[in-house]
């Protein structure tokens, strides 16, 4: 995992096998980031690489979606993303879509 700050925008590049715990870590990296730009008054933006990652357990399944629901941001953007992963940001989008208009 690589995170790099530049212009609002956290870019974290996930490579090879991934687990809870990997999936933990990343989000515990990127919380001072975070409070950082929300200190300056700046938004928060995610622009995740998921190209290289080999596997991933269900345990980094779920970890990855404790992060996107506890993770403070304005927008995020994953790509090179499986099928699954992709089919649960859209399930999720859907989610907060109807949880913002209730």
């Amino acid at each position: 995992m690589r995170l790099e700050e530049e212009n609002n925008i956290i870019l974290s590049i996930y490579h090879g096998d991934q687990t809870a715990a990997t999936i933990r870590e990343i989000a515990e990296a990127v919380k001072p980031v975070t409070a950082k730009l929300r200190s300056q008054g700046k938004p928060v933006y995610f622009l995740i690489d998921s190209s290289d990652i080999q596997r991933q357990d269900a345990g980094a399944r779920k970890s990855a979606i404790d992060a996107i629901n506890m993770l403070d941001y304005d927008k995020m953007a994953i790509f090179g993303a499986s099928l699954f992963i992709k089919q649960v940001a859209q399930f999720l989008r859907r989610e907060l879509k109807c949880q913002m208009i209730s």
